[in-house]
């Protein structure tokens, strides 16, 4: 283990000492705990796990695939209605409805991989 100074769940400075014992800064210390020998400098801390620059990107993907996914559902909302009021057919309905459940899977899929 190793000391870091955090702001933000980011780290912003790595110690090879505790800090406690060095510094008398008590605002400077409330951002200082101790970190796992694997964490970097600006590793992020997200629901209690450290994540490095590559994690945050990969993360970041994955947050932007289920917006695209959300929006193409939002834009083919109008036909779900039409649908529900009876102005579309079964048959007419039929091609937007898999592509909606196949956006739905999708979407929960990736929900659970962040």
């Amino acid at each position: 283990m190793k000391w870091a100074r955090i702001i933000n769940n980011k780290v912003i400075e790595i110690f090879n000492f505790n800090p406690n014992e060095w510094i008398k800064n008590d605002e400077f210390l409330a951002n200082c705990e101790l970190v796992p020998d694997e964490v970097q400098q600006n590793w992020i801390k997200e629901n209690g796990e450290w994540l490095s620059h590559e994690q945050q990107n990969a993360k970041n993907i994955i947050y932007e695939e289920i917006q695209q996914l959300k929006s193409k559902l939002t834009e083919t909302d109008y036909k779900a209605i039409k649908y529900a009021e009876g102005i579309l057919s079964d048959e007419e309905y039929a091609e937007t409805k898999a592509q909606r459940q196949e956006w739905r899977d999708k979407i929960n899929q990736l929900e659970s991989e962040v």
